[in-house]
């Protein structure tokens, strides 16, 4: 019997779920890229069949980790003087 193999979403032991507000336009933007994104006909068919909340948690880590590893991060308090 040959046993087909299923792929699925987990989440790994080492992640921290949170929760995040973002402004609805930007959060439209995000969507928006993402869903384009999974029409590419050069998108990898792994990532066409991800759900919407696991593409945005992927984008906003990279986001995050980028900004952390050009010091990007340590002067946003700059520009809130709001």
């Amino acid at each position: 019997m040959d046993e087909e193999f299923v792929e699925s979403i987990s989440v790994p032991v080492d992640v921290e779920m949170i929760a995040i507000a973002l402004d609805a336009d930007l959060a439209l933007r995000m969507d928006a890229h993402l869903l384009e994104l999974q029409q590419n006909p050069e998108c990898p068919d792994r990532l066409k069949l991800l759900p919407l909340w696991a593409l945005r948690s992927n984008l906003l880590g990279e986001a995050l980790t980028q900004m952390f590893e050009l010091g990007d991060i340590t002067e946003m308090w700059r520009g809130s003087d709001d």
